[in-house]
């Protein structure tokens, strides 16, 4: 360790002084400042003297720190130079001493202080035995050394502030993986604005790198097609050129063979699905960003996955060709066994009937193995064009839409559990194979919630997972499992958003922005016919918001026309041809109604105005009987349970009464029945109370038109014939017969 001795200071002559080549930590030093330097010194001469060191007896000294001011004493031509001589450490040879005075004055940049350290370590000082000789946090010195396992051309830029050195670490851990990848990650940031635009993803940010380094250097290289991961690094779930790799000679010849089979081979690609990434992984080949994105690294593993795939091609076309040949042969066989077509009887053969069952399971194999195909690419291109989506007016419409609170469950059941990464679930049989399993409701539900909390911090990574899975839960094919163990649900823009109805075409929009086309293909007509219906429904929400705001203005004969045309777009029964009868009936009374009516307000309105008898209430017009033909009676009164009267101006209200008479009488007489047979006065008020509500609502579900009062009706008759009955147990207790 050095001195703790405060060194005085001397004057030296300056050719005493040596300099070793390559000890000063700092390395920019520029010609320009040092001639600046150079004048200033001769005009007030040196005022901090240099530090140095002794090395022989001889009085040679050697230089610590001051080398730019040596340089400068050197143009200046000066003879003599103050000194200050410190001893040293001979483990360090004053490495140590350069630095801290290096540092104090914040000289250093990040890379040369890592390059200092690193040669302290280099001389047997252990990373504490650093940050204790030079007195910094042990923190420091790791990070510093971290720097030096980035790639050379990076150091500059990491010197310079831009790349930041909280992402140091990120890209140290990218470089450790493949010494290409930092120069990736660090261009898809810098070079973000000219690749993007800036109009469909969220802008690349250092804390993106710092929070997923592999998942920031997949998406950079989707985004920028100037942009190429290193040789021997393949990205899972994309189809790449089979040239790329070297084939065996066994998978070359396999090779051969698929294309006798008929297979077309020119422009074949590689494509690295989910098995293909654990195999990987199981070689330590394979490498997961959050999202469930993957690099395989290694020209060697990749080359054999690429011969495995060739493989399973063949064996493929195979089974195929033989499923082929059976039919053909079964075909040809019927054919000479019936004889003339003309003679045959009409029915199949045991032997054909099986042939033909066999055919129907292996075009359902054949379309399953088609739906999970087809569903494992979906959800990889989801995960890789979702996961850092820009969030704009379309997105935010769809996350107010969807109902991802309350339906999560349905709409992972629905979607991811057919491809996202991180939803496939497998186990292992007894021959040693194995098969795949998908998630039930709520596992998936876990699961999916479990993706929306990793997500980043940034806005649009949880928008992107969770428009993700909306994508997902409306694109999968469900002919993945068989029927029983599908989910029948679908994504939807349910509620009363001015937009609810346009969800679905807006998850369409962003789709067809990010996916490539083909995984779009399947069910088109379905989603098509869909649409229609619903541009449909939509426009007849607007023809009715028309018609309603502009009923005031409308003659007898035009409201007539617009009940009539409600019927025929929305049908007798629906929410919105009763909305419109009630406005009808609400204009013809005089009134403006803000809605239909309920409770206590349905109660007054059915109340004549103050002072005026209910006979002088003017009647409403009959709309009714164009929405609902064969009734005699208007909408209102069928509301306000009021029958017709050959007299306009008269209206009772007779059903409710009627319904708390029956009551009042069946709860009376059964009541009292129950009393003198058994004289059980608990049974006597069960058995009062059972059976007048049962026969009141048995009374008002028959008579479904009366919304309005039969509630209070059996309300009415229950308690009544409730008093009834325990007025005549009273009875039958005091005077027993």
């Amino acid at each position: 360790m050095p001195s703790t001795t405060q060194p005085a200071q001397r004057t030296v002559a300056l050719s005493a002084v040596d300099v070793s080549e390559g000890f000063n930590p700092r390395e920019d030093a520029e010609q320009a400042d040092i001639a600046r330097l150079a004048e200033s010194i001769k005009a007030h001469g040196l005022i901090h003297p240099l530090v140095v060191t002794r090395v022989d007896r001889d009085g040679r000294l050697r230089l610590i720190d001051g080398e730019r001011r040596y340089r400068a004493c050197l143009q200046a031509s000066l003879a003599e130079v103050p000194v200050i001589v410190r001893d040293t450490d001979e483990a360090t040879e004053a490495l140590d001493v350069a630095l801290v005075a290096n540092m104090q004055r914040v000289d250093l940049s990040p890379p040369e202080q890592a390059k200092a350290f690193q040669r302290l370590v280099d001389r047997g000082l252990t990373r504490k035995g650093v940050a204790e000789t030079l007195g910094v946090s042990q923190k420091l010195v790791r990070e510093r050394l971290q720097i030096l396992e980035l790639p050379e051309g990076l150091h500059a830029q990491v010197g310079d502030g831009t790349i930041p050195t909280g992402a140091v670490k990120a890209l140290a851990e990218l470089g450790r993986v493949h010494p290409g990848l930092p120069v990736v990650a660090v261009r898809g940031v810098l070079d973000a604005d000219e690749a993007d635009g800036g109009h469909r993803y969220e802008p690349p940010t250092w804390a993106g790198v710092i929070d997923d380094p592999v998942g920031h250097v997949a998406s950079a290289v989707d985004r920028d097609s100037r942009l190429e991961l290193p040789d021997g690094v393949y990205e899972a779930a994309t189809s790449h050129p089979l040239g790329r790799f070297s084939l065996t000679e066994k998978a070359t010849r396999q090779l051969a063979q698929l294309e006798q089979l008929g297979r077309s081979i020119a422009g074949a690609a590689v494509w690295f699905d989910g098995e293909a990434v654990a195999a990987a992984e199981k070689l330590g080949a394979a490498h997961r960003s959050r999202e469930g994105r993957a690099l395989i690294v290694g020209q060697d593993v990749a080359d054999q996955l690429a011969c495995d795939q060739v493989a399973a091609a063949l064996k493929q076309a195979r089974a195929q060709a033989r499923s082929d040949a059976q039919f053909t042969a079964a075909t040809a066989s019927r054919e000479d066994t019936d004889g003339e077509q003309a003679t045959a009887p009409a029915g199949e053969s045991p032997e054909q009937a099986a042939e033909a069952r066999r055919r129907e399971r292996e075009a359902q194999q054949e379309a399953r193995r088609a739906a999970v195909a087809h569903n494992d690419e979906l959800g990889s291109a989801i995960v890789k064009h979702f996961a850092k989506l820009k969030v704009d007016e379309r997105v935010v419409k769809i996350l107010a839409a969807v109902d991802f609170g309350g339906a999560l469950d349905k709409i992972a059941c629905r979607g991811a559990r057919y491809g996202m990464a991180g939803f496939e679930r497998s186990e292992e049989l007894r021959s040693g194979k194995t098969k795949r399993t998908y998630l039930q409701t709520g596992p998936a539900g876990e699961q999916a919630r479990t993706f929306l909390k990793n997500a980043g911090k940034a806005p649009g990574d949880l928008a992107g997972r969770m428009v993700a899975l909306a994508v997902m839960a409306r694109y999968a094919d469900e002919g993945a499992v068989a029927q029983s163990s599908r989910s029948f649900s679908q994504v939807d823009g349910g509620g009363e958003l001015p937009w609810s109805l346009d969800t679905l075409e807006l998850i369409d929009e962003l789709a067809a922005e990010h996916l490539p086309a083909h995984l779009l293909d399947p069910g088109r007509e379905q989603r098509e016919a869909e649409a229609a219906r619903r541009r449909e429904a939509r426009e007849n929400r607007e023809w009715l918001a028309e018609q309603l705001a502009g009923l005031g203005a409308m003659t007898p004969e035009q409201r007539t026309r617009v009940a009539t045309e409600a019927t025929e777009r929305f049908g007798d029964y629906s929410t919105q041809a009763w909305q419109l009868r009630d406005r009808l009936d609400a204009l013809d009374a005089g009134k403006q109604p803000a809605g239909r009516p309920r409770g206590a307000a349905a109660r007054r309105r059915r109340r004549p105005a103050l002072g005026q008898p209910r006979t002088q209430r003017r009647r409403p017009a009959d709309h009714g009987r164009l929405l609902r033909p064969g009734l005699r009676v208007s909408a209102t009164s069928i509301c306000d349970s009021r029958h017709a009267h050959p007299d306009p101006g008269h209206e009772t209200a007779l059903m409710p009464q009627l319904l708390t008479v029956f009551t009042f009488v069946a709860g009376a007489v059964v009541g009292g029945l129950i009393a003198d047979t058994t004289g059980d006065f608990l049974l006597l008020l069960t058995s009062t109370i059972a059976i007048a509500t049962g026969l009141s609502s048995l009374l008002t579900w028959w008579n479904e038109d009366e919304p309005r009062r039969w509630d209070r009706a059996v309300g009415h008759g229950a308690i009544i014939g409730l008093a009834v009955g325990l007025i005549l147990a009273i009875v039958d207790t005091l005077f027993p017969s």
